[in-house]
């Protein structure tokens, strides 16, 4: 058994090299160099937080917000509602005002004076379409993508929603997996020590030493795999409300 576990902890210790090896790639020195990070910064595992069932509907509504589906359907009934705007316009008359002055200026040519007086004189032209076939016809059809963008939006904010829901399922699940875990290993490492106690005391022998420590690492093996499970859900979680998507600009 002792051997065994010494090829376990071996086989740990190769892993976390290579790891390490592996991180080097993207954790770099202040010159730029690869930086192989040893045992002793191996980082804490961060806190695992409960989200309360009563914020899934307003992280619901920010998920409405925030996805870049509903702000493509959007920019897409806009340029909708310009069609539809410029077929209605189609279907109008033209109207046109034309405004011109007029006025002898210079010398007198005579004694009589014969230059004309100040004229304007105003015209407005109405050019009514007999024809309204074609705007009316793009009309229908531009208020029927209107119709079925809208049901589009609609069926899609219905997957948004039922996306948090889900990954929120997914998420605390995991948590209370992870937690239940976690205690696991608290139990296991209290009867491992309790086991040695014992052995100390004559009132135990190596095996059972033995078993309890295995039991043990087995814990802590099975709560590292929650805890991977939960930060994975919670990754899921925050790409269903988009929380991690760069700003939209005007530009873009």
């Amino acid at each position: 058994m002792v051997a065994e576990r010494s090829g376990k902890r071996a086989f740990a210790e190769r892993k976390l090299q290579q790891a390490a090896v592996k991180l080097s790639l993207y954790y770099r020195d202040s010159t730029g160099e690869p930086l192989i990070p040893g045992p002793d910064m191996i980082p804490v595992f961060p806190e695992l937080k409960e989200i309360e069932p009563e914020r899934v509907e307003s992280d619901a509504r920010l998920a409405l917000e925030q996805r870049p589906e509903i702000y493509a359907l959007d920019l897409l009934r806009h340029q909708l509602d310009i069609d539809h705007s410029e077929a209605m316009n189609d279907t109008l008359p033209a109207v046109d005002l034309v405004m011109s002055a007029a006025q002898d200026v210079g010398y007198r040519t005579d004694p009589k004076n014969d230059k004309g007086p100040f004229q304007l004189d105003a015209m407005l032209y109405v050019d009514v379409p007999i024809e309204r076939r074609k705007a009316r016809g793009k009309i229908q059809s531009v208020s029927g993508k209107i119709s079925q963008l809208n049901a589009k939006r609609k069926l899609t904010e219905e997957k948004i929603i039922a996306e948090v829901e889900y990954a929120y399922a997914g998420l605390i699940g995991a948590y209370k997996q992870a937690y239940q875990a976690e205690q696991a290993v608290g139990y296991a490492e209290d009867l491992a020590r309790r086991e040695r106690r014992n052995f100390e005391e004559g009132l135990s022998d190596l095996l059972k030493v033995t078993l309890r420590e295995q039991y043990a690492v087995e814990s802590a093996e099975k709560a590292v795999d929650a805890k991977l499970l939960y930060f994975k859900e919670q990754a899921d979680y925050r790409a269903a409300l988009a929380e991690d998507q760069l700003p939209v600009t005007q530009s873009e």
